[in-house]
């Protein structure tokens, strides 16, 4: 019992030590929860702070975040990513133009 949860602090303590392009590696080769955990944590806010810029509303903001985590988790094994920072900065600025666009429609018609 003492020696899964020492392996499962190493893998914790290794998992957050990878750089950006080593997670999305990783999570490719096995669909590591864990490992999508940890590219949640370190881009919550910056996907939060795109989503405020475009979409001017909090909880509208909230709501994009998760259907941008959403997105990426059913697509990034698709996907080959040179620059994982910006690349992610451009899906979710995307993802809330895609929303603008959509809401502006629905009011046209």
């Amino acid at each position: 019992m003492f020696l899964k949860s020492g392996n499962k602090n190493k893998k914790a303590s290794k998992i957050k030590s990878m750089a950006d392009e080593e997670l999305v590696f990783a999570f490719k080769q096995n669909g590591d929860n864990e490992i999508f955990g940890e590219i949640f944590q370190r881009y919550t806010h910056l996907v939060f702070g795109v989503c405020m810029k475009y979409l001017r509303d909090e909880e509208g903001a909230k709501d994009a975040v998760m259907q941008v985590f959403e997105k990426l988790f059913n697509d990034l094994h698709r996907q080959e990513i040179q620059s994982f920072k910006s690349w992610i900065y451009t899906v979710a600025k995307n993802h809330c133009l895609m929303k603008l666009r959509k809401g502006k429609t629905i009011l046209k018609e």
